[in-house]
């Protein structure tokens, strides 16, 4: 993209131009500095200086716009743009996903790690815990919604708050009265969240960065609640073979009792989710490949 272009749309971008004497690309990053979340694209520039740039064939000079944000949709982006971004909602056609900054990081360690818990000895109820990330609006939440639908189901679940975030707190509390019995002020630790059969990953900002990817390394069963935001593998998992997919609150007591009286399909998705992990996640070269071919693409476009 030209660098007019680029200005025009008003989002940061770095601009790439190769140096033909030194076979590398000279790199400069604009409209950033002011963003919340400035620090993003020093690691993504950086990422793609160090694991992409001296694999791709072809010539990638021009301008990248990209959203830092969690998501391109998160803060109403309006009229879909041409940019990279982390995630999107899946019917939008213009932004373009690079893996986000939790898999460039190769989610710090975490998918080395093993579920100490066996799934016979698993509590059999649905576990979740977050922060008020998605909607700020309180009332409109879904985070805050899921922990208020737990209260009068906890034969089958414990879903609990570590935090209020991009909220306030006293506004929380005024909406939901029942607040302070599930919001625990605090992360779970990874450990106790293994102890349960079934966990559920619901989005906050966008679709989450981490959740699916160590619950499928876990010895757990996926329960994704279902959202049209997308990550870049995600057509690669499949409902039902990688995870069970929850349509809203009045389906999660369906998938439970689903789940409960089908173990041995249950064990079968768990052992794809793991299969999964390992093949594309777990791997710091899956997320450097697909960039890299990504990149080759845009440069033989400009060919």
């Amino acid at each position: 993209m030209r660098e007019e272009d680029a200005s025009d749309i008003k989002l940061p971008y770095f601009k790439l131009v190769k140096n033909q004497f030194r076979h590398r690309y000279d790199i400069t990053v604009h409209n950033y500095e002011t963003h919340d979340n400035a620090p993003r694209m020093d690691f993504v520039v950086q990422y793609i200086a160090q694991y992409v740039l001296p694999n791709v064939r072809g010539d990638l000079s021009g301008c990248f716009p990209i959203q830092l944000h969690d998501s391109y949709t998160h803060v109403g982006a309006g009229e879909e743009v041409e940019c990279l971004a982390f995630a999107k909602n899946k019917f939008h056609r213009k932004p373009v996903l690079l893996p986000d900054p939790y898999m460039m990081g190769t989610y710090g360690g975490r998918l080395n790690e093993i579920d100490p818990v066996s799934f016979e000895t698993k509590v059999s109820r649905i576990g979740f815990c977050g922060v008020t990330t998605g909607h700020q609006d309180p009332t409109k939440n879904q985070r805050i919604h899921l922990c208020e639908w737990g209260l009068s189901n906890v034969d089958i679940c414990d879903f609990k708050l570590a935090g209020i975030v991009q909220m306030d707190a006293i506004n929380v509390a005024k909406s939901f009265p029942n607040l302070n019995k599930y919001l625990i002020g605090r992360w779970t630790n990874p450990n106790d969240l293994y102890n349960y059969k079934y966990l559920l990953s619901i989005d906050g900002n966008t679709a989450c960065y981490d959740r699916p990817a160590w619950i499928m390394n876990s010895r757990s069963l996926l329960m994704k609640y279902a959202s049209p935001d997308i990550l870049w593998y995600y057509p690669f998992m499949l409902e039902g073979e990688h995870f069970l997919s929850v349509d809203g609150l009045h389906d999660i007591r369906n998938k439970y009792v689903y789940a409960e009286n089908n173990t041995m399909d249950v064990r079968r998705i768990i052992a794809n989710a793991n299969h999964f992990v390992t093949s594309y996640l777990q791997s710091p070269t899956t997320a450097q490949l697909y960039t890299t071919h990504l990149f080759e693409a845009i440069a033989a476009n400009k060919a």
